[in-house]
């Protein structure tokens, strides 16, 4: 007897938060492949790196079993009929700026007061690196052709 015969329909919570959390492990399962495929050699940025240090017998096997878990998954949503939900890139952009703003406003001197002294001069170099990085973040934010 397969899964169909014993579980012919699931209640729609159940449903619903099934296809939640497989929906959130498919999105970082799919960021450790792209990680694994793109990323082949070292990479620097502005204020952090990533050193590649997975060997390729490693990577391989993360890649198979990455790849072997979203075969399931499509399984349990092809059983299960599961629904596809659509994210919006603008909606994702949206989200990552309101995040980017959030953090950037957090970042200010005297929302920093907690973590250390900071001299007069260092506070004005910062709150002016800040404030132009804020407004850049409310102009992406709130510039947006509809």
């Amino acid at each position: 007897m397969t899964l169909t015969h014993i579980y012919q329909k699931l209640d729609y919570g159940i449903k619903l938060f099934l296809a939640n959390d497989l929906r959130f492990i498919e999105m970082r399962l799919r960021r450790i492949i792209a990680a694994l495929e793109l990323n082949t050699n070292d990479q620097s940025f502005l204020l952090y790196s990533i050193k590649s240090d997975i060997g390729i017998e490693t990577k391989n096997r993360v890649l198979d079993t990455t790849k072997a878990m979203l075969n399931e998954i499509q399984q349990l949503k092809d059983e299960f009929k599961l629904e596809k939900d659509v994210e919006n890139l603008k909606r994702r952009v949206d989200v990552l700026l309101d995040e980017i703003w959030t953090t950037v406003a957090d970042t200010r001197p005297e929302k920093m007061l907690g973590h250390g002294k900071m001299s007069k001069p260092d506070e004005e170099s910062t709150r002016s690196y800040i404030s132009k990085l804020l407004n850049m973040a409310e102009y992406l934010l709130f510039n947006k052709p509809m």
